[in-house]
């Protein structure tokens, strides 16, 4: 069976310093094949800033934050090895300044931005709020904005829902691994919406 291209994998390694470079390693010595199967790379970094005087970070990179060298060699292994990178935001609980504050929500924007002019080309993102001001697909208008399975995007309304907000990958939720009936009811709507847009498709996850 053809996997190629098939899976999404986390960057799991939190061993900083002279360590920083252990994942680059790990995958570039891997079977041509293994590379191969890889979809992406997905990896975790807090968004540090300051708002009222106070030091805050936005993010939940669950223990392994990346740090900046090793997003170094990510970028690396994606100029290299044609492996696509991917910066994850899922976290459900956005500060309300990064939201409604226009000056904090758009340094957000910059920061994600920063990424993407370093050739990022895929980010997890969670806030519905900032995808629906369109404000992020206009500073990276190249980006696939990718909803997180923490969303529950259970049945194909929901789909048309988080497509219609920017997202063009979109994880589908769990409870539809065995849903059949809903499952073509999704990929119905989702056909329809890379027939509007054949040039971005729409793509589906789990």
């Amino acid at each position: 069976m053809d996997y190629n291209k098939r899976f999404s994998i986390a960057h799991f390694d939190r061993f900083h310093g002279e360590f920083a470079d252990t994942f680059y390693h790990i995958i570039k010595n891997s079977a041509q094949t293994y590379k191969d199967n890889i979809h992406d790379i997905y990896f975790g970094k807090y968004y540090y800033y300051e708002y009222n005087g106070v030091q805050k970070r936005l993010g939940n990179p669950m223990g392994v934050e990346a740090s900046d060298e090793q997003i170094d060699y990510l970028f690396k292994l994606q100029e290299e090895f044609g492996i696509e990178i991917s910066l994850t935001i899922n976290t459900l609980e956005f500060p309300h300044e990064v939201v409604f504050d226009p000056k904090c929500r758009m340094d957000f924007v910059k920061w994600i931005g920063s990424y993407y002019d370093r050739g990022l080309r895929s980010c997890t993102i969670s806030s519905t709020h900032i995808m629906r001001t369109g404000e992020l697909q206009a500073r990276c208008p190249d980006m696939r904005w990718k909803s997180t399975v923490n969303q529950i995007c259970a049945d194909a309304q929901q789909f048309i829902d988080f497509a219609y907000l920017g997202y063009n990958t979109i994880l589908l939720d769990r409870s539809l691994n065995r849903n059949i009936k809903e499952l073509r009811r999704i990929k119905r709507a989702q056909d329809y919406l890379n027939s509007l847009n054949p040039k971005k498709k729409v793509l589906t996850s789990t």
